[in-house]
């Protein structure tokens, strides 16, 4: 199972980064003082914690249409309707803190790409990819150094003389 975890993880940000051309989806925790909200749609999750009043509202899931009114870095500013800016943007990532103009209410932003998140869950299922066609090339009845067959000599390698580790396979 452990496994499969970064392959489902992998496939799971590669639909909702497909999915978010057409469609978004907002998910928001409230917290002691404010909320998390957390934003997927039009190639990027933009990761939003705020200070504003939620009384005791529970957690939600909201679909919202992308196309017609998206969240992202470049519409933000106009979304809270107040005044910030972004201290980082660079390569589709960015960090910024706004304020929501007469209200005291303050937004710390994060967005990150999709592009980002595939590549970071893709790169266990290709260590496992890796590790799995290692094992089956120099797996059990092979030499663990240079992949020699040791069916005929099980003690040592003849071919480059390392002990043959105890290997289960034939």
């Amino acid at each position: 199972m452990t496994r499969r975890l970064p392959n489902l993880l992998c496939l799971a940000v590669c639909g909702l980064w497909l999915r978010g051309h057409w469609r978004g989806d907002q998910f928001w925790y409230p917290l002691g003082e404010g909320q998390i909200c957390a934003y997927s749609n039009r190639g990027c999750v933009l990761v939003e914690v705020d200070n504003f009043p939620t009384g005791l509202q529970p957690p939600a899931w909201e679909i919202f249409d992308s196309v017609a009114a998206p969240v992202t870095a470049e519409s933000f500013a106009g979304f809270v309707g107040g005044a910030g800016r972004w201290s980082v943007r660079l390569l589709g990532f960015a960090l910024g803190e706004f304020s929501a103009g007469s209200l005291p209410v303050r937004y710390r932003v994060a967005v990150i790409p999709y592009w980002f998140l595939a590549l970071l869950f893709a790169a266990a299922p290709i260590h496992w990819a890796r590790v799995l066609r290692l094992w089956r090339r120099h797996g059990g009845g092979h030499c663990r150094a240079c992949g020699y067959d040791l069916r005929a000599t099980p003690g040592r390698c003849p071919e480059c003389g390392t002990p043959a580790a105890v290997s289960i396979g034939g």
